[in-house]
């Protein structure tokens, strides 16, 4: 029910090897590993991550028209998809390479795997001409390259004492490139929010895939900040006055345009690596084990900032930093009706080719963040009372999750994202996304 009539099955085989070397004995002769592990492994998988029944063709209500001469409305029906009995499974083939080590008889290891991984057939919605009808039709679009490095490392620095502390930390890092698409013509990534955002549209988009680009990239205006007073004859050469956005001119064309100044890439989603280290500490009868967890160098489009701080509905504490003539070092535009700046004759607005576009760096924030992700500290009551409770164990404990956040990202959540699902738009969009919850709990273990 998910695929068209010629290609309802797909062939996914997989295949792994592993050499323990730390078996061998010229590997022990050296005195060093207590373990020593290669692996490698290629494997293909397959992706049906759609609805049933999407390569049917349907037929719409509601289109009603008048026909055999009469001025009454008929029933009517038209076309609401078209068919497509060529969509194909997306499948992702994977090669990873890997070794496992471990020294002083396993208190410390080493984990390391480095893989490639290329998608094909993605399973994407391409935009198609008006005249057949239709917007867009759900395709097999092209094909990904994922290539990166996991690294792993822990031990028991305390083991024989009578604190025992177990630790892992981990790091990942991936880029990505895009292959190939149909005709090899940038794929827009919808990203439709309604209401006025204007990040996705007719002829423009936040979010796409271009051929020898990575993933996730963002594209639009690069915005300067502001106009000051002494650039004011620069100002004026693009018709705007100091206070107002300043924009940068790609082309040099003396005007700023989408098709000249509005393809710039601003951001990028995907971050430069993430992190993570867990912990487990035990002193007698109490135990504690937290987990922190963090990604660096990637870029969250903050679009709930372009109502927040509009000059129209905004209500963000950021209004405040709006330019005036003893604040100038902002890139919060100055608070200018229309009425004043006709006043001003600055003549044609060469800024007026961005219309109501609102893919601006201004709204690029750092989506770096470290976070507490969970806590639990534990005691376990002693034998001497639990067995005055007839009681096999007793034990009290608290925890929490998401206690402490620690970035630069002025939305609520760093970690969450308006277009994570069926690839339509991908990560590092916030639209009032409701944030990660923090939690407090107490828990109590009686076993009898």
């Amino acid at each position: 029910s998910v695929f068209g009539a010629n290609n309802k099955w797909g062939y996914f085989p997989s295949t792994a090897v592993a050499w323990r070397a730390s078996e061998e004995k010229f590997i022990q002769d050296l005195h060093l590993f207590s373990n020593l592990k290669l692996r490698a492994s290629w494997g293909r998988t397959g992706n049906q991550a759609i609805s049933p029944y999407q390569t049917l063709a349907t037929i719409e209500s509601g289109y009603n028209y008048t026909y055999d001469g009469n001025s009454t409305a008929n029933i009517g029906f038209q076309l609401g998809r078209p068919i497509n009995p060529n969509l194909k499974w997306e499948s992702t083939a994977q090669t990873n390479f890997g070794i496992d080590m471990g020294f002083f008889q396993d208190r410390l290891f080493l984990t390391v795997d480095v893989y490639k991984k290329k998608t094909t057939d993605l399973l994407m919605n391409k935009q198609v001409e008006a005249y057949t009808g239709f917007s867009t039709i759900l395709s097999n679009v092209g094909s990904i390259e994922n290539k990166g490095l996991e690294v792993s490392i822990g031990g028991k620095p305390l083991n024989k004492t009578a604190i025992r502390w177990n630790t892992q930390f981990n790091i990942s890092l991936n880029r990505s490139k895009v292959l190939a698409l149909l005709d090899d013509q940038p794929l827009a990534i919808r990203t439709s929010t309604g209401g006025g955002y204007q990040i996705w549209g007719s002829g423009f988009s936040l979010k796409y895939l271009q051929v020898g680009q990575p993933m996730d990239q963002m594209r639009g205006y690069v915005n300067l900040g502001t106009w000051s007073t002494a650039e004011a004859k620069d100002a004026a050469k693009f018709g705007q006055a100091p206070g107002e956005a300043k924009w940068k001119d790609v082309n040099g064309d003396g005007k700023i345009t989408r098709a000249g100044d509005g393809n710039e890439v601003i951001g990028n989603a995907s971050p430069k690596f993430i992190y993570g280290w867990n912990n487990t500490v035990s002193y007698k009868n109490f135990d504690l084990s937290f987990l922190i967890q963090g990604s660096y160098g990637n870029d969250i489009f903050n679009a709930v900032r372009i109502k927040t701080e509009s000059p129209v509905n905004g209500l963000s504490v950021n209004m405040k930093n709006r330019w005036t003539e003893t604040n100038q070092n902002t890139d919060v535009p100055v608070f200018r009706s229309s009425r004043d700046r006709n006043a001003l004759n600055l003549g044609a607005n060469q800024t007026a080719g961005i219309g109501v576009d609102q893919r601006s760096s201004r709204w690029i924030e750092d989506g770096s963040y470290i976070r507490l992700k969970n806590i639990t500290l534990g005691y376990s009551l002693p034998e001497s009372i639990t067995r005055k409770l007839r009681a096999n164990r007793l034990a009290v404990n608290i925890s929490a999750i998401n206690l402490i956040t620690i970035t630069k990202y002025t939305g609520y959540d760093p970690e969450v994202s308006s277009f994570n699902a069926g690839g339509a738009g991908g990560l590092g969009i916030d639209l009032s996304n409701y944030p990660t919850s923090k939690s407090v709990m107490f828990g109590l273990n009686l076993t009898f």
